[in-house]
């Protein structure tokens, strides 16, 4: 009996099959990956049509998005005013059409930052151990118990609301989290032997870490960069809407959501098109990062299986 069920068991049911190995490949770039994935298409699509509101927007504003008494305030959509008036008679749509470019920029400078920085250091804490990394991770472990929002809170109550202390506050929230993920990805890069064998071709430190093990992590580390930049829009989204971001009256979806909180019962339509469009920025960025981050878990997953 027990050969019966060898005989019906096909062998090549219990290893990878050359399809699923090859879809799990590493070396398949992040591009790739997206474009294969039903989330990752949308989300790219998503974040083009917001990328272009935000920066080809103002060129199609009707009216300035400081001028006031373009018609009567809080005033229902009209075929001059798409989107109605505020409470001091500006054009909403115009505001909306110029109020994009801070959530875009801001969030990308800040994370690339985070990246910058809390990389470096998981890269030194990968590469030269003992107690400087001891050292380094235990601050990430402090960072990391923080939440990002509450850090951002406190730097800029602290320091101000200026541009560079924004940037700078929504970064120092997310360095840890960089840290950790690219220190892990370096320990399994490192023991590998085509590292191995840079080490011993006497390849320098900086050799091994830009040749050999940084193109080995840049598709965890893009789907991290993806997911960060989700939550850092959302931070910087909610810091704007409480009052220590952008202020009044330079035009932000932010500033509009939490402007039209005391006229939402007669007019709906700012903070309704201004909250959807920082929903799907947030939402395309994290489409994208789950897209690459559920191919690095089938690759591993095939890994294990290979071995």
């Amino acid at each position: 009996m027990t050969s019966d069920i060898a005989k019906e068991t096909p062998v090549d049911s219990l290893d990878p099959s050359p399809e699923t190995l090859e879809a799990a490949s590493p070396k398949q770039g992040a591009f790739s990956i997206v474009r294969q994935s039903v989330e990752g298409r949308v989300g790219v699509v998503i974040l083009a049509l917001v990328v272009c509101l935000a920066i080809l927007g103002p060129a199609f504003a009707p009216f300035s998005p400081y001028e006031i008494e373009v018609g009567p305030r809080l005033s229902p959509p009209s075929d001059t005013n798409l989107l109605g008036t505020d409470r001091i008679g500006r054009d909403v749509f115009s505001r909306f059409l110029n109020g994009g470019q801070s959530l875009l920029i801001v969030p990308i400078v800040a994370v690339t930052i985070a990246l910058i920085v809390g990389g470096s250091l998981g890269l030194c804490a990968a590469f030269y151990r003992g107690l400087l990394e001891t050292l380094i991770m235990r601050g990430f472990d402090v960072m990391m118990a923080l939440p990002p929002l509450v850090v951002t809170l406190f730097i800029v109550l602290t320091f101000g609301t200026s541009l560079p202390v924004l940037v700078l506050a929504v970064s120092f929230g997310y360095y840890a989290q960089f840290g950790r993920i690219l220190r892990g990805a370096s320990l399994n890069a490192i023991s590998s032997d085509y590292v191995l064998a840079a080490k011993a071709r006497g390849e320098g430190h900086f050799y091994v870490i830009f040749r050999e093990v940084l193109p080995g992590t840049l598709t965890v580390v893009i789907s991290e960069y993806s997911l960060r930049l989700s939550s850092a829009t959302l931070v910087l989204a909610g810091l704007n809407f409480l009052g220590f971001g952008t202020q009044p009256p330079e035009p932000n979806w932010a500033v509009m959501v939490g402007s039209s909180i005391s006229t939402l019962h007669v007019s709906i339509w700012g903070a309704l098109s201004a909250g959807l469009t920082i929903a799907a920025l947030a939402m395309s960025y994290n489409l994208i990062g789950e897209s690459i981050s559920m191919y690095n878990s089938r690759g591993t997953r095939a890994n294990r299986i290979g071995c």
